[in-house]
């Protein structure tokens, strides 16, 4: 499940999808007005859907080898040589990721779409 790699923040509370999932499950159970309920399970529906599910696996993973790297190259120490080292290691990254990682997220997206029926 994506328990802590996706996060959802709003202001100084980060909710993983699987918080937003169960508090969007809990709130179906009460007393809610029609519309309210009907946005509500499109909403449940649409952030437990394989292909959102699959996207946002795969920009998480991306989205995160890209600002790690980002974070080091702003640093004022930083020399030509360590930020090229970087750079090649996050194209390495996104090179590998297109063999292996697309499959990986597939697989992980289905196993978590199983998870939020």
């Amino acid at each position: 499940m994506l328990h802590t790699v996706v996060s959802v923040s709003h202001g100084r509370t980060n909710w993983t999808l699987a918080q937003v999932v169960h508090v969007c499950k809990l709130l179906k159970n009460s007393n809610l007005c029609e519309e309210a309920s009907v946005e509500l399970n499109s909403l449940l529906k649409g952030i437990t859907n394989f292909n959102f599910l699959c996207m946002l696996i795969i920009w998480n993973k991306l989205l995160t080898a890209i600002d790690k790297v980002n974070v080091i190259l702003q640093k004022q120490n930083i020399t030509i040589d360590i930020a090229t080292r970087h750079l090649k290691g996050l194209i390495h990254f996104v090179e590998k990721f297109r063999e292996e990682g697309i499959e990986e997220a597939l697989n992980e997206a289905k196993k978590n779409q199983l998870s939020y029926q």
